[in-house]
C-alpha cells in the first residue's frame, strides 16, 4: 500500500533514462538488472534502511506502479540513482511533497508525470513527512542533479532549499501548495504542468537567501521571515487543515490572533544601530509578498543584496483590521506607527521569548538574528519579474 496522501506514482517509478536501461551519464552503457532490484534491501552506508526501488527495465506504463517502503527513520523512498556510486549528469530532480496542499501536489505531480514524459531526463523522489525534502535535496546535489525542483508549497521550498544550499545545484519551484507567495513575485508559473517545464529549461539567475540564527541552528528562506505577530498567525495557519487555498487560511489565523496577541518590547539592533520599543510586527524579507498576496514589503528587490524590514509598533486590533486591506496594496507605508528600514542584518532581543517564522515555518523563539546571503543560490526564475531589480511591478 502507499503511504496515505501518496499518489500513484510515488513508489519510484523511473524517467526515461533508467527505463530504457541506459546509463543517466549518456556513455550508452547498459544498467545490469540486481536480482533483488525492485524488493526491500540492506540499506548502504549513510543510507536508512527499509527503501524500495523499482528495477531498470521497469515499464513507464502499464501496470501499478512499485508499492512504496512503509514508516521508516529518514528518507524512505527514492530513485535508483542513489543507489549508484559516482556523479550523474541527469538534469532534473524533483522533489515531491504529494500533501501540500491537501493533495494538491499529489494530484498536479500524476498529471506532470505523464506529459513529461519523453522530454529529457528527470528523476523524482516523493516525502512522507517533515524534514524529509531537505535530505532528499542534498542527496540529489551531492549526485549531481543540475536543478533540484520543490513541487509543493512554501514549506517544501524551504526544505529544499535548505538542502542545496552551498552546492552546484540550481533550485527549481513547482508552486502547488497553500501561499505560493514567492513563485509568483518571482515570474514562475502558477500552473504545475507549466512550471515543471519552466523549472526543467527556465534561466537561472542568481539570487540572494535570507538567514534565521536562532542560537546554533541557522534556517535559510527565500521569501519573509517574521516574529510577533505574525509568527503567531503563522503558527495558527499551520494548525488549520488546509482545505482553502491562497488568502483564506492566513485571514483565518488573522481573526484567531488578533484578540489575544499582545506587543512585545524589544531591542531591534539594525545593521548596529539600537531601536527600542513595543512591537507589534516585524517583517524582514526579500520579495514582497507573504501569506496569499499580502505586499508587507512593497520595494524588497530578490538580488540587491540587502534586507528589507517592516517594524509595526503597537497598534490596537481596531486599527490592526483598518491597516489590512492596505497592505495588500502596499499602502501602509506612511502609516504613522509603521517604519521601514533596509539593512544587512537585524538582530531582536525581545523583553519574553517571541516566536519567529520563516516563509509560514515557525522555526522557534527569539532572541535571534535575520541576515541576508546575497546571490547565494541560483533559482530558475523568470528575468524581469516584478521581484527583480529594475522590474516593474506587475
Amino acid at each position: 500500500m502507499r503511504p496515505p496522501g501518496h499518489p500513484r506514482g510515488c513508489g519510484l517509478r523511473r524517467a526515461l533514462p533508467y527505463a530504457r536501461g541506459r546509463d543517466p551519464g549518456g556513455r550508452g552503457r547498459r544498467l545490469r538488472r540486481s536480482r533483488n532490484a525492485g524488493r526491500n534491501r540492506d540499506a548502504g552506508p549513510g543510507e536508512p534502511p527499509g527503501l524500495r526501488v523499482a528495477p531498470p527495465e521497469s515499464p513507464r506504463d502499464g501496470g501499478p506502479a512499485p508499492p512504496a517502503a512503509g514508516p521508516v527513520p529518514g528518507v524512505p523512498v527514492r530513485g535508483l540513482s542513489f543507489f549508484l556510486g559516482g556523479r550523474l549528469q541527469v538534469a532534473t530532480f524533483f522533489v515531491v511533497n504529494p500533501a501540500a496542499g491537501r493533495g494538491r501536489a499529489g494530484r498536479a505531480w500524476q498529471q506532470i508525470q505523464e506529459a513529461l514524459r519523453g522530454t529529457g531526463e528527470w528523476d523524482f523522489a516523493c516525502t512522507t513527512g517533515p524534514g524529509q525534502a531537505t535530505e532528499l535535496a542534498r542527496r540529489a546535489a551531492e549526485r549531481g542533479y543540475r536543478r533540484v525542483v520543490a513541487l509543493g508549497g512554501d514549506g517544501t521550498v524551504l526544505e529544499v532549499l535548505n538542502g542545496i544550499l552551498g552546492t552546484s545545484a540550481a533550485l527549481g519551484i513547482v508552486p502547488a501548495g497553500t501561499g505560493n507567495d514567492y513563485a509568483r513575485e518571482a515570474g514562475i508559473p502558477l500552473q504545475p504542468l507549466a512550471a515543471a517545464r519552466f523549472a526543467m529549461t527556465g534561466p537561472e539567475l542568481a539570487t540572494d537567501v535570507g538567514e534565521v540564527v536562532l542560537g546554533h541552528r541557522r534556517t535559510y528562506f527565500l521569501n519573509v521571515a517574521g516574529t510577533g505577530f505574525d509568527a503567531e498567525v503563522a503558527r495558527a495557519v499551520n494548525s488549520f487543515p488546509k482545505f482553502l487555498g491562497g488568502t483564506v487560511p492566513y485571514l483565518l489565523g488573522l481573526a484567531k490572533t488578533l484578540w489575544q496577541y499582545r506587543s512585545v518590547p524589544m531591542t531591534i539592533r539594525v545593521d548596529g544601530q539600537d531601536l527600542s520599543r513595543p512591537v507589534f510586527l516585524a517583517a524582514a524579507g526579500l520579495s514582497r509578498a507573504f501569506g496569499g498576496g499580502m505586499r508587507i514589503l512593497p520595494d524588497a528587490r530578490v538580488d540587491d543584496g540587502l534586507l528589507d524590514l517592516c517594524l509595526v509598533r503597537d497598534v490596537p486590533a481596531l486599527e490592526v483590521l483598518r491597516l489590512l486591506p492596505k497592505v495588500y496594496r502596499g499602502a501602509h507605508k506612511g502609516h504613522p506607527r509603521v517604519e521601514f528600514f533596509r539593512c544587512r542584518q537585524v538582530e531582536f532581543e525581545p523583553a519574553r521569548p517571541v516566536a519567529v517564522q520563516a516563509d509560514g515555518e515557525v522555526l522557534g523563539t527569539l532572541p535571534g538574528q535575520i541576515r541576508v546571503l546575497p546571490g547565494a543560490v541560483r533559482l530558475v526564475a523568470a528575468p524581469g519579474a516584478p521581484v527583480r531589480s529594475g522590474g516593474e511591478d506587475a
